[in-house]
């Protein structure tokens, strides 16, 4: 849910980037090629931000709580995941278009769309920009800060581009910049705590989750020989929110090891993250502060292969946490996952 980033439980969901297995080059043939993916998992989840919603196959947060100064409770939910990207190349311009989901945004529970344009450069290096959009996306509380009453869902859009620049100077070095902006469908935060007398109505604006998010992320990949790789990566994050005391800034650093031979691609990343608020929160009286850290393990068995395509079969288990300084905004995330991965490849 790398992120795929929501305020809350999405900043632990950075879920490995599975970059052996990313489309970022352009074939040398003109034609289709892409990846699908079909996936069944489970989660166990804490938080009090995000509710339910796609690809959660149930409600990951409890309706009603006994008190916002508690940290939450876990719940569990079965998921269902599938997407993919359709890709076409023109080999004489070295132009690719493409439209989908990313491999590592669909891992994260973040299913985003894309559309854009990949542009082999004259030094060989890959130029991508696309346009992103939210079709289907979860659902968050309207009001977080009800305490003991029935909480009401709500929808987030979340349109925004990408633009990434692989291979520069004919090294490992990429630069992915992503820019996005959050629209609640409804946003009450604060109208509950109004309405029983504890919080200042001139406070509310302090706490709006609208806003925009950018991302900023550098990362080498460094070849050891045919079967290592190694991929560390250090993201600026900046959620500039209308609500101050939710707005942030902070940084991740993730680092990737991937092992690829040709019956098995195993996918392992340690990650560690912090944040700080702009400003302090008005129902607790300080700024928010949180740390984020967590381990991915993913694996990929190829299975069959028809010509350029090969159908893998795909297992992984993930474990994040995030300790805030205020319990409410607590998280955690463990999973479990078990699909299949089709990919057909131009050469």
């Amino acid at each position: 849910m790398n992120k795929l980033f929501r305020y809350g439980l999405a900043w632990v969901l950075l879920f490995a980037s599975h970059s052996a297995l990313a489309q970022d080059s352009v074939p040398e043939t003109s034609g289709f090629s892409g990846f699908f993916i079909a996936a069944l998992g489970y989660f166990k989840v804490e938080s009090n931000q995000i509710a339910t919603g796609a690809p959660l196959l149930d409600d990951v947060s409890n309706e009603v709580i006994p008190s916002i100064f508690e940290s939450p409770q876990s719940r569990s939910s079965p998921t269902f995941l599938f997407g993919g990207e359709i890709d076409y190349t023109f080999a004489r311009s070295r132009t690719q278009i493409f439209f989908g989901n990313r491999l590592e945004d669909l891992l994260r529970l973040d299913l985003v769309v894309g559309l854009g344009v990949r542009q082999e450069l004259p030094d060989k290096s890959i130029l991508a920009a696309s346009l992103l959009a939210t079709p289907l996306d979860l659902k968050f509380w309207t009001d977080p800060f009800v305490e003991s009453e029935a909480r009401v869902k709500t929808g987030v859009d979340v349109p925004g581009i990408r633009l990434r620049w692989g291979r520069i100077l004919k090294t490992g070095l990429e630069l992915t910049a992503t820019y996005r902006e959050f629209r609640y469908d409804n946003e009450t935060s604060g109208d509950w705590l109004i309405g029983q007398g504890r919080l200042n109505p001139a406070d509310k604006p302090l706490l709006k989750r609208d806003g925009t998010t950018s991302r900023l992320q550098v990362l080498y990949r460094i070849d050891v020989a045919k079967k290592h790789r190694f991929e560390p990566a250090f993201r600026f994050i900046e959620d500039d929110l209308d609500g101050a005391a939710v707005a942030n800034k902070g940084f991740s650093a993730q680092l990737t090891y991937l092992y690829r031979i040709p019956k098995l691609i195993l996918d392992a990343n340690i990650i560690y993250g912090r944040r700080e608020a702009d400003a302090v929160h008005p129902v607790y009286g300080k700024t928010l502060e949180s740390d984020r850290y967590g381990v991915a393990l993913s694996a990929f068995f190829p299975i069959k292969r028809f010509r350029s395509s090969v159908l893998n079969i795909m297992v992984g288990a993930e474990a994040f946490q995030e300790d805030a300084n205020i319990a409410f905004y607590d998280s955690g995330a463990q999973s479990v996952s078990f699909g299949v991965l089709w990919r057909h490849i131009k050469k």
